[in-house]
This record gives structure tokens, sequence and C-alpha cells, in this order.
């Protein structure tokens, strides 16, 4: 190779503090590496593996400024073993050219020739990378089992990159062993110190954190105003559930939920805790309670969790405690015989007793009795532990409690889990958890925007032509919409008058219902108030009125809901109340507002 004449690009830049040699060749120029020589490769330099062997190279690549890409390989005859290759070439990633894509030619191309219909069609313009770079090393198996350098081209026909633009190499973007390494000793250290920076530019941010007797962290928690103003407006029901492997330490992962207006889980702060003592869920609840302002829950639902059980209690002194159905349920496979658990009778009996909220505590206890004899599990002690709890998860016992769907509803924890699943995993550090989790949390937020947009923009289609539905769809969000036109059709279609009694001057209306054959069901109704119950119960269960209740007011030709019939909570104007934090400064304001003291039911 003739050359004539070779200048180094530091005599032009002088913040380069490693330059690159470029070379003008006869033909075009080409740009050789400025690096020590003990870290440049040589022709019949031997390595011990081809593992040591690649990552010299790599290293010389890093202090040359581009990224080795592996090519060539053939594998040692006879051996299947992981990297027993004969040959491996490392070259310059831009080796090589890019192939275009010609737009094939149909019968609906209209062209003025045939030049015209190869013109390259490119959907989405993306940058050349590869121009042929020729810069390459071999290295060549041996019979003692070591790795020889047999051929070295070390010019390149491009640019190299320059030390402020080395980390934006494609190779440089790993983390590094020592990366993980400092943050494997000072995980929980940058973990926490995160929060305080967040809690430094957010006035309204809350966080705390405790560690254990070996100074290593045991509990933490944090919120921000998004987190406080969801709980104030839908906290009257919290589910508190743990939930293990998403991190590499093991802490226990609780994310305390609810259900927005649009019936959808919703996350109420953040927090991990070392273990399930209760040491730690006493810390959590009452950090939990203190950074919501001391505003406690109507209904909290726990799993069976013997620490929850004793804590909850201590803590959430003004609230009633329930037990989560769906994680009772979820152990039946464990707790019965394989033969038991394939009876589709024996599931589909014990289902319809256990979730039947049309049951009264008689009728549950019967049901469940008659159950237990048939398949011979009277003596059966899981079973009977669930029976002596019955009044804290048979809906038979709470009909005419408010649980917002948390309980009823199978899947709601199963989706909670499920959409936390997808997020984080057991092997996240700390910090990584923060990352992963902050995601899930945007996600679901961008969702209820969106819902939010939904309901703003669009309309739900009509099934009756009632002025009541016309009033519900201007003020429930969509999803609560639907579950109204399935009772509003229901007290069109399937209910029917059976007699009536007076009471002073509320009216007992006995009614049927063709869904619910085997009862009557008993609304009562009072003029002069605008009053409405139902035996049904679930308004009180739901917070929306059901077939019955609608009955009365279509036949008494109410054209709107009754105010005191409505529970803000569904609605869509529910998401413009202002919400202030413990200090009452204001986070958020859509609209006047008088601050509040205490959930509305």
């Amino acid at each position: 190779m003739s050359t004539s004449d070779a200048t180094t690009s530091s005599s032009t830049n002088n913040s380069f503090k490693t330059p690159r040699i470029r070379i003008k060749t006869l033909n075009a120029l080409q740009y050789i590496p400025f690096c020590p020589e003990e870290k440049k490769p040589k022709v019949g330099q031997v390595f011990e593996t081809l593992e040591s062997a690649e990552l010299f190279y790599k290293e010389y690549c890093t202090i040359g400024g581009f990224t080795p890409r592996l090519t060539t390989t053939k594998r040692i005859k006879g051996n299947e073993l992981p990297n027993s290759f004969a040959l491996r070439n490392v070259v310059c990633n831009r080796q090589g050219v890019k192939k275009s894509r010609k737009r094939k030619r149909t019968d609906t191309d209209t062209t003025e020739n045939d030049a015209e219909s190869d013109v390259i069609d490119v959907s989405r313009v993306r940058p050349i990378t590869r121009i042929d770079s020729r810069a390459l090393v071999q290295f060549k198996y041996q019979e003692n089992g070591t790795y020889i350098v047999t051929r070295f081209d070390e010019a390149h026909n491009h640019p190299l990159a320059s030390p402020e633009s080395t980390i934006f190499l494609k190779g440089n973007r790993k983390m590094t062993e020592g990366h993980k390494t400092y943050i494997g000793n000072f995980d929980a250290q940058m973990f926490v110190e995160n929060l305080i920076g967040r809690k430094d530019t957010c006035s309204s941010f809350y966080f705390d954190f405790i560690v254990d007797e070996n100074k290593c962290l045991a509990g933490v928690f944090w919120a921000d105003s998004i987190y406080i103003k969801n709980y104030m407006l839908f906290g009257e029901v919290l589910s508190a559930d743990a939930t293990y492997g998403t991190n590499k330490y093991d802490m226990v992962f609780v994310p305390f939920t609810g259900v927005d207006h649009h019936k959808r889980c919703i996350t109420f702060g953040a927090r991990l805790i070392g273990d399930e003592s209760i040491e730690c869920y006493t810390w959590l609840f009452k950090t939990f309670l203190e950074a919501m302002g001391g505003y406690q829950p109507r209904i909290i639902i726990t799993d069976q969790d013997k620490s929850m059980k004793s804590v909850v209690p201590e803590v959430f002194k003004e609230s009633t405690h329930r037990l989560c159905m769906w994680h009772i349920m979820k152990k039946l496979r464990e707790k019965v015989s394989y033969q038991l658990f394939q009876d589709e009778d024996f599931k589909t009996r014990l289902n319809r007793c256990v979730w039947n909220n049309q049951l009264e505590p008689d009728e549950f206890e019967e049901q469940w009795g008659k159950i237990m004899i048939d398949y011979q599990l009277v003596e059966h002690e899981w079973f009977s532990d669930l029976y002596d709890l019955r009044e804290q998860w048979i809906p038979a016992y709470f009909k005419d409690v408010f649980m917002s769907g948390l309980m009823r509803v199978t899947s709601r924890s199963e989706s909670e889990n499920s959409f936390f699943d997808r997020f984080l995993t057991p092997h996240l550090t700390l910090v990584e958890f923060w990352v992963c989790y902050e995601s899930a949390l945007e996600a679901q937020r961008h969702k209820q925007s969106k819902l939010n947009s939904d309901n703003k923009h669009s309309e739900i289609p009509r099934k009756t032509k009632s002025n009541l539905e016309v009033h519900a769809s201007e003020m429930y969000s969509h999803n609560i919409i639907k579950d109204f036109q399935i009772e509003l059709v229901a007290a069109l279609s399937d209910c029917h008058f059976k007699d009536v009694e007076k009471i002073d001057e509320t009216k007992i209306y006995i009614l049927t219902d063709l869904q619910m054959p085997n009862k009557s069901w008993n609304v009562a109704y009072s003029p002069d108030n605008m009053e409405i119950t139902c035996s049904y119960f679930m308004f009180q269960r739901m917070g929306l009125l059901c077939r019955h209740c609608l009955w009365i007011l279509h036949n008494q030709d109410f054209q709107k809901i009754p105010e005191q019939c409505i529970m803000q909570r569904w609605t869509k104007a529910t998401m413009s109340k202002p919400v202030f934090d413990n200090d009452g400064k204001l986070i958020d304001v859509s609209q006047k507002f008088s601050d509040r003291k205490s959930f509305e039911y």
C-alpha cells in the first residue's frame, strides 16, 4: 500500500484524547485506530481460549472507536461443545453492504417506462450503517487447544468514533460487570436516593423507609400526588395483596388496590417490605395511613396471612376487615383430592353456594352443610376453618355493604397480579424494580386517561327509549352505563308487579323477576323524599340501582335518576374534584370544591 501522507485527527481537534490515524491511499481515505501497541492484535499472537481472544479484540475496538461483529465460524469436527470453533472471524460492524429492496411491479402500477418500476420502495427511511468496511481479525484453533491470530486488517474506510462519542457505540450500550457490581453493592442506597430526589423536586411526594439491625433496607413506601388523589376519590374499599417474585432480594411487594370509576383496578402508592412479620406490616400500614392524611377505608380486603389478620384491626380501627374470595377459592386445587377437584358437579355446587349474593345467611349455611355431607367433607380441616370465618368472606353476610366489586369479581385480584407480572420479574435489582414499576404505573394511568377521554368524546349506544337511560348516559362512565343498561332492560322485560303494601307514607312493592324466579323482591318507595330501597341490596353493595328499583322509577314516570341514588364515585365528573395534601395544599384543581374530611359513600 503506497502512502502519500499521514496525519492525526489530534492536530485539528485538541479535545481528542485518543487520536485516530487517517491515511490517504491512491483510491480512498482509510482510518486506522490509534492505540497502544500492547492493546493491538498481532499476527501470530496466541490466546489460551477463544473467549479471551474475543475479549482482547473488543477492548481494542473500544479504544479504537468502532464496534466489532462476529461473522465466519467453523466448528471443530466431532466436538459439539459450545464455543468449540476451529475458525472465528471478527469484523467491524460496518462490514458488508446493505441490499436494496425493490418494489415488485403489479398490474396496478402506472409507470411511464420500465426504469421507473425499479425505483426502490422505502416505506421507512433508516440510516445505512454497512459500507463494506474491511477491518477484521481471524482466530484459528490449534491442536494444543489455544487460538492464534492468523490475519489482522486494521484499516477502516470510515471515520472512527471520538472518545466523546464511544459511549453511543452499539457495543458499549450494555452494562459492564463493573457497573453490575457497583449497583449490586449500592443498589438500596441508589434506590432510596432516587426517592429523596423525587421528594426534593415535588413537595406532595411522600416516602419513608426503615432499615434492620444490619443496616439493610427492611421496608420502603412511596406515593405521589396522583396516588393520594386516587385514594381520596376511590379508597373507600382497599385491597392489600402481598406478592412475591418481583425482585432479586425476595422483598415482599404489597400493592394497595382499589377500583376507579371505570371499574378498573387502580393502585394507591407502592411499597416493599423485607418480610411478612407483624412489625413490617404494622410499619407499612401506619405509613400508608400517614401518607393518605389519616383517612381510613371503609373496608380493607386481604388474604388469609396471619400477620395481616393481626395487624389490620390494630391499625385500621375504623375499617371492617374482609378476606379476598379469589385467594381463598384459588387454594381449592391444593386442599382437596385430585378426583374431587375434577368433579364438575362439586365445583358447580360449591361456586353457586359461595359466590351467590342472593342467598340469605341461613340459606348459605343449609347449602354448605349439604355439600359437606354429600362429599364427605364434614371433618375436613380447611373447609371447617373457612366455615368458621364465613362472616368475613361469604357475600350472604354483608349483602348491604358497599364493596365496589373487589370481592365479588373473581378476576379482580387475578388481573391485578397478571398486570404487574408483565413488568416485574424475580431477577430485578431495586433500581430496576423502580424503573419497571414506574412503567407499569404509567401504563395504568395512561389507560385511565384514555377512558376519561372516551367518556367525553364518545357515547354508548342506547338500549331503550327510557329517559332514565339518557340521564344515566350523561352522568355515569361508560363501563357503569353498560351495567345500568343491563338492569334497565331487565326492569322493562323481566320484572313484574305482584302486590303492594303501605306502611305510613312508604309503599312496599312486591315484584317478581324472571331471571330470579324462586324469590320475590320487596322495594320500599317513599314519594315524599323519593327514597327507594330494595331487598336485593344492589345499590348498597355496588352503588348502582337494581332492576327492581328501576321498575319503580319507570312506572312512577321518573325522567331522571334521583340525586341520592347516584353514587358520585361512578360518575364522569368524579375526577374533576380537587384533593388536598396533608398540609392543606391543593394537589389538583379542576373546579371549585371544598376540602373533604371523610369519604363519601
